[in-house]
């Protein structure tokens, strides 16, 4: 005999899906059409440092690149294990990956981001950009890969614990990369 408690929410089925619902009445030609798409997301490494104890963290009076010339090292950090991992270089680009599928008068786009995580905030500020207004895009997924080597999209890999590691313009680009990535896949 099962002695967990049964489950007070069971599944009732999806929230939504076409065909078959009244606001898809499923007008068109009844082809499926699939668009895939991707955008580089890699940053531009500028300021990199000798990690002279060779730890593989930043360490204050190691010697950096000031490329901006702030006085200030401005690395990418590395998302996952700890804080103060800079990236020292590129091994693999980054990517944003986009996949649309319309079906008559429904169209959905998924788009699959290379990060540790992404935050709703930012996948509705993606989903809002004026690019995507206007190309029938009904449903739009946003994922990440939840990868430990790519820059810190969440904001827990800074320079210490009290430092956030999400770079602003950064951000900035990956939600402008992912939106042409799901345009270009419509």
């Amino acid at each position: 005999e099962d002695a967990r408690p049964p489950d007070p929410t069971p599944y009732m089925g999806p929230d939504d899906w076409c065909p078959g619902r009244d606001h898809c009445a499923g007008t068109g030609d009844n082809r499926l059409l699939v668009g895939v798409a991707r955008e580089d997301i890699t940053p531009t490494i500028t300021e990199t440092w000798e990690d002279r104890d060779m730890d593989g963290e930043f360490d204050e009076g190691e010697p950096f690149v000031d490329a901006n010339g702030n006085m200030q090292f401005d690395g990418y950090w590395i998302a996952g294990f700890g804080h103060n991992r800079p990236a020292r270089g590129v091994h693999d680009r980054l990517e944003v990956r986009a996949l649309a599928f319309r079906y008559n008068d429904i169209t959905v786009a998924w788009a699959v981001i290379d990060c540790v995580g992404y935050f709703i905030n930012e996948m509705d500020l993606i989903r809002a950009d004026p690019s995507l207004q206007g190309i029938g895009l009904d449903k739009v997924i946003i994922s990440s890969t939840h990868v430990h080597e790519a820059v810190d999209t969440v904001g827990l890999w800074g320079v210490d614990f009290g430092t956030t590691g999400r770079i602003p313009s950064y951000m900035a680009l990956v939600r402008q990369r992912t939106a042409a990535a799901l345009r270009a896949a419509v």
